[in-house]
């Protein structure tokens, strides 16, 4: 808009010099300059329409331009008159410009020729040739018109990298919504996809029968949000492994792939027994596609189990956290925060050698200490119902959101049921942030001890909970024993008289 608005306004002044005659060096000079501006705009509003719009050196060659023809207005009408407030005008749009260095130096310059010809004017360096000149102004009335001039360039300065910071915010918007668009057909497609292989009872999926690496792969086990996974074999040894796939969507989306290649540093550096062992992460497969070959487990997940079951004994709870903690303590010394952690994450292996053995799968949306950047800024990843108060507000999360989320799971083990239910999602979010969940006793024959460690564990404030998984883990066991440390219910008290367990009025 701009660019076409000085397009007129250069071809204007151009016409009015033409009128209004003056010294005609100087007249000579502003057709010059209006000339080559009036290209260079021409130029730089044709580039703003092609796709890959405007450019730095656009911005640059506009400036250029504006500076020679404001040069060229003060010579021919003054440098007090009307036709310096073509400078503010070209500010907003150089100021639209990326590069600040060049934004300020470009300022600097039309600054300096504003100021520079009145000041060589009076020192008789330059010939007074102007059509507009000033009569009986003073010399400090000289300095205030230059002093004002220049607060104008500021603000326009200040206006032109307001408008881009506004720009950039936009079209980042608008990227992002045509992402989510496009993920959610994608996604929409796969649920079809889904619904039809179930009702055919097709356990095949479109990578089977292909070879990945080193893998064959067969039909698939498992499907989630990003990926498939799918039971293969070892083409040379014949070992059996589950290869985990992302779906052509993800792969589409930088922002999903880097999850994905983050998920491979965070398990590829994990060796516990309580977390799924990675045979594999060689990245892009043959075929392009990046793969994750894991130990091939067979048994249920947690979400399967408490489908069935509807609830567990304390005993077999215990025994949960006490090896679903050991995996977790195992990721966060190594600077590893899961934030999914999920009954459907949680899987036992049921031909283990040393009987049933808990693991901790998909570290899809883990945070990794070292990383300095984040891939999830301004999006609160994980599932609402198990994720905790911090990480749904998208505050920073450490591994205490880990020993929340472990919280929650006991929660559902124990009661049978999710401690924050809600009509709508918005609702479920504000009681997470809000409020604490029916007391875990009223619910389940389980001792008030056991009331206690929950508290602490699901604590709103993170610095209130226990300090690692292992220790949760512990003081849950000695619950069920009645041998509770006086410590635990001393914090339990502490962090009840902010946030108390909800009395049940059913």
């Amino acid at each position: 808009m701009y660019v076409q608005l000085s397009i007129p306004l250069a071809i204007v002044t151009a016409i009015a010099a033409f009128i209004v005659g003056g010294d005609p060096y100087a007249r000579s000079l502003l057709w010059a300059a209006v000339a080559v501006f009036v290209a260079i705009a021409g130029a730089v509003l044709l580039a703003s329409r092609r796709p890959e719009g405007l450019r730095n050196r656009h911005h640059a060659a506009f400036g250029g331009a504006s500076i020679a023809v404001m040069a060229a207005l003060c010579y021919y009408w003054g440098s007090l008159s009307a036709a310096i407030m073509v400078g503010p005008l070209a500010m907003v749009i150089v100021g639209g410009g990326d590069r600040f260095a060049r934004v300020v130096a470009f300022s600097s310059v039309v600054s300096a020729v504003q100021v520079a010809f009145p000041v060589l004017i009076a020192l008789d360096v330059l010939v007074d040739r102007a059509v507009v000149r000033p009569v009986d102004l003073s010399t400090a009335g000289v300095a205030a018109f230059l002093v004002t001039i220049n607060v104008g360039f500021v603000t326009a300065v200040f206006l032109g990298r307001r408008i881009r910071a506004v720009d950039v915010a936009t079209m980042e918007e608008l990227h992002q919504t045509v992402a989510e668009v496009a993920a959610r057909d994608a996604l929409l497609y796969e649920a079809k996809e889904e619904i039809r292989r179930l009702r055919d009872g097709d356990p095949a999926g479109r990578y089977s029968e292909q070879e990945i690496g080193h893998y064959q792969l067969g039909h698939v086990v498992g499907r989630g949000a990003m990926g498939e996974v799918y039971e293969a074999r070892h083409s040379q040894t014949g070992a059996r492994a589950a290869v985990k796939l992302l779906y052509p969507h993800v792969l589409a989306q930088p922002a999903l792939f880097k999850r994905f290649a983050r998920e491979l540093e965070a398990v590829a550096s994990l060796n516990a027994p309580n977390i799924v062992k990675v045979l594999e992460t060689p990245g892009p497969s043959a075929g392009g596609l990046p793969y994750l070959a894991m130990e091939f487990l067979e048994g249920s997940s947690l979400a399967d189990i408490l489908d069935e079951r509807g609830s567990l004994g304390l005993v077999e709870v215990a025994d949960l956290l006490r090896q679903i903690g050991s995996g977790l303590q195992a990721a966060h010394d190594s600077g590893i925060v899961h934030r999914d952690l999920k009954p459907h994450n949680l899987f036992r292996d049921a031909n283990h050698p040393r009987g049933h053995v808990w693991k901790i799968l998909d570290f899809g949306v883990c945070k990794i200490a070292h990383h300095s950047g984040s891939l999830t800024s301004g999006h609160a990843l994980g599932t609402p119902g198990y994720m905790a108060p911090e990480q749904a507000s998208d505050a920073q999360v450490d591994h205490r959101a880990d020993i929340y989320s472990l919280g929650v799971v006991a929660y559902r083990c124990i009661t049978g049921r999710a401690p924050f239910c809600a009509e709508s999602h918005h609702g479920s979010m504000r009681r997470l942030l809000h409020d604490m969940p029916t007391r875990p006793s009223e619910l389940a024959p389980v001792p008030r001890l056991v009331d206690d460690v929950l508290l602490v564990a699901m604590a709103k404030n993170p610095r209130l909970r226990f300090d690692s998984a292992t220790e949760f883990g512990r003081a849950f066991e000695a619950a069920c024993a009645g041998t509770a440390e006086s410590s635990t219910s001393r914090r339990a008290a502490s962090i009840a008289k902010g946030d108390r367990w909800t009395e049940n009025r059913a």
